[in-house]
């Protein structure tokens, strides 16, 4: 199922199938690049640092009227993907797709993708005072500290360090050893009790170390927004600093709000509103994109051979170098070589026809010579009988890197062998 037919200029392809999904990919190949203003690469992606370093975000600049006719757009072509089993390979992350089925954003979706903000804000709290419940029946005995209220021994029970200051026993200041000692022993350990640690620094040294921090972040974008009105000119300090982290989380939280709310209603053009509600967003994800990761069983299973059988020398061969050598980049490049898409369906069903592997009966007096044929429109390769497992993996490796052009129909229909002088460098 097609929404359009294409014709790519000055390439000898006729609309079967291929040039559509071709197009698709590289539609989506150019969402994801510098070409187009719409994504950029998400602040762990860009600074190299925490999970989900290949995931792209919405643009927090691109917020005029045609820039969010584009977010639209996309939307709705994640409908037809949905509707037509046509996948977008895009690297979205977790706060786009819960943003279009209208789930609540959590911390977590936010820390995959920009982990420096929030070791900012995991730092500012780590300096705070920090009390901890100790449970029934837990041995204050096991609280070992010097003159200075200090921990001399780690407690792995209750996470804590060697070195930590005790400032108050439940709820109440202590000053000196003797008055902590008194208190833990008026405790009655048959309920539980709680503990009060100093934070690592003072309010002074908070306020002159942050003197220079304003209400500001540096968005995905990076370009530098208020977080609050008047931002560039209040000061953080010790008593604002509860509120700072707050109104960072906030941001994050809706930093691509007016560019996913264009996708979603988008998508809502092809799936209603009610439906995309049913949806977790993993479930999303895979319907509109698929599996990153290449299932080869499910592939082989969804295979039909013409001319070969599976118990062929070469077809074995062909299944090793697709498991063992084989990167998931390069059987993504192959798919794209036989099926001009970079991504399989989830499941059997989702399939709307059978990958086949024909017999190249050209290449019966010299096999290695050839090279392999693919074909986007039927999902299909032309494979020749090579007989051993590294010059398959040559040839299959140099066509699916070099041979991307869908030039061959109104081309010669003869086979042209390749010279025996070619290397890998070609």
């Amino acid at each position: 199922v097609r929404a359009w037919r294409t014709k790519f200029l000055g390439e000898g392809g006729i609309d079967a199938g291929g040039l559509y999904r071709e197009l698709i990919y590289c539609l989506c190949k150019e969402l994801q690049s510098q070409q187009l203003p719409l994504f950029i690469l998400c602040p762990n992606g860009r600074e190299q640092i925490g999970q989900n370093r290949d995931k792209w975000v919405p643009n927090p600049s691109s917020t005029s009227p045609l820039y969010l006719a584009m977010y639209e757009f996309l939307g709705k072509l994640m409908g037809l993907a949905i509707r037509t089993l046509s996948l977008l390979n895009l690297d979205l992350p977790s706060i786009v797709w819960k943003a279009l089925i209208g789930a609540e954003i959590e911390v977590q979706d936010v820390i995959d993708i920009d982990r420096l903000s929030f070791k900012l804000i995991e730092n500012m709290r780590s300096m705070e005072p920090r009390t901890v419940e100790c449970p029934a029946g837990f041995p204050v005995a096991k609280l070992k500290f010097n003159a200075g209220l200090r921990l001399t021994e780690a407690v792995p029970d209750l996470v804590l360090k060697k070195g930590m200051r005790i400032i108050a026993i439940q709820g109440v200041s202590v000053a000196t050893k003797e008055d902590a000692e008194a208190k833990l022993e008026a405790i009655s350990t048959s309920g539980p009790w709680s503990v009060t640690f100093a934070g690592r620094v003072t309010p002074e040294q908070f306020n002159m170390a942050f003197c220079d921090t304003k209400f500001v972040i540096v968005g995905s974008d990076q370009k530098e927004r208020e977080l609050v009105p008047g931002g560039r000119r209040r000061a953080l300090q010790w008593e604002t600093r509860g509120e700072f982290c707050d109104h960072i989380v906030a941001y994050r939280k809706s930093e691509f709000k007016q560019q996913c709310a264009a996708m979603r209603r988008g998508l809502a053009c092809v799936v209603p509103y009610a439906l995309l509600s049913l949806f977790t967003w993993n479930e999303l994800e895979a319907q509109v994109c698929g599996r990153s990761q290449m299932n080869v069983d499910l592939l082989q299973k969804m295979t039909k051979y013409n001319g070969c059988s599976p118990s062929d020398r070469h077809i074995q061969y062909f299944w090793q170098i697709m498991r063992n050598r084989f990167d998931e980049f390069e059987k993504a490049k192959f798919l794209k070589f036989v099926w001009g898409r970079a991504r399989l369906p989830v499941r059997a069903a989702d399939f709307q026809t059978h990958f086949t592997i024909n017999q190249l009966n050209a290449s019966a007096r010299n096999p290695d010579a050839f090279m392999p044929i693919g074909h986007t429109c039927f999902f299909s390769v032309d494979m020749p009988a090579y007989t051993n497992l590294d010059i398959m993996h040559k040839r299959l490796l140099y066509a699916i890197t070099h041979c991307e052009a869908i030039d061959a129909d109104y081309g010669p229909r003869s086979i042209q062998a390749v010279q025996d002088e070619d290397s890998d460098d070609d």
